[in-house]
Formats: C-alpha cells, sequence, structure tokens
C-alpha cells in the first residue's frame, strides 16, 4: 500500500503519503481541494457537488498534527489509468472517500435495545439503523 500511496504523490495526484497527521491545518483549502475531485463520472461526484452546493462541514479538531504535512489528501482528479491501475484506484477512492468523509456532516444512528424475559432465560436483542447522512 505505500508504494501505492508513494506513486500516487509522485504522479501529483495525492498529498505526501508519510504523515501521522489526521488533523486539517486551519489554513488548510478544503474548498479547493472538494472542487479539484468533483470532477464528472467520478463515483463521489454527487456527493462532492453537494457539498458544494450546500457547504463544508467544518473538520473535527480532535485530530493528531504531527507538525510536518497535512492528512494524507487528494490533490487533483485522476482516473484509474492515471492511478496506474486497480490497487492505486483503490487507493484513491479510499483517500477521496476519506476526504469526502470528513468535511460531510456527521452520520445519525437510532439504537434501540429490547430485553425480554422468559421464565429463568433473559434475551436481549440490539439494532442500529442510520436515520441521516
Amino acid at each position: 500500500a505505500l508504494h501505492c500511496a508513494e506513486q500516487l504523490y509522485l504522479k501529483g495526484i495525492t498529498s505526501y503519503p508519510r504523515t501521522e497527521t489526521d488533523k486539517y491545518p486551519p489554513n488548510f483549502d478544503l474548498e479547493e481541494t472538494l472542487r479539484a475531485i468533483s470532477f464528472r463520472d467520478a463515483p463521489w461526484e454527487a456527493h462532492a457537488q453537494g457539498l458544494l452546493r450546500s457547504g463544508i462541514t467544518a473538520p473535527r479538531q480532535d485530530g493528531f498534527d504531527a507538525g510536518d504535512h497535512p492528512p494524507i489528501t487528494p490533490v487533483k482528479g485522476a482516473t484509474k489509468a492515471q492511478c496506474g491501475g486497480e490497487a492505486g484506484w483503490l487507493l484513491y477512492q479510499a483517500i477521496c472517500s476519506n476526504f469526502l468523509a470528513s468535511i460531510s456532516p456527521d452520520a445519525r444512528f437510532e439504537e434501540a435495545e429490547l430485553k425480554l424475559s422468559i421464565g429463568s432465560e433473559a434475551f436481549v436483542a440490539r439494532s442500529s439503523r442510520c436515520v441521516s447522512r
């Protein structure tokens, strides 16, 4: 995976991959990065366009900033061929998806628990469902 990450970086597709940072610095241009990956026929095109229309949610600030580089982020739009094939493309998709998740509103879940006793036997069932993404 690190080899693929380095290749994406050397091609100018993603930021520097060797960092422990997962928190964006205050001056990081989130909208510019979002525009860069909002290209036609991207698997995440609708989500990215929706964020551009509705606005970016400020990323969480509880991450870690190693001070060396920003988190691994996409730098520009790329195709599977530009990513060097399947492995590079899958990694690029993961990086883009992680970036989009970091600037999207949090999902909300509803949880339920049912407790039932029959005689001396106790049963518990738990469920959760996504109520907003």
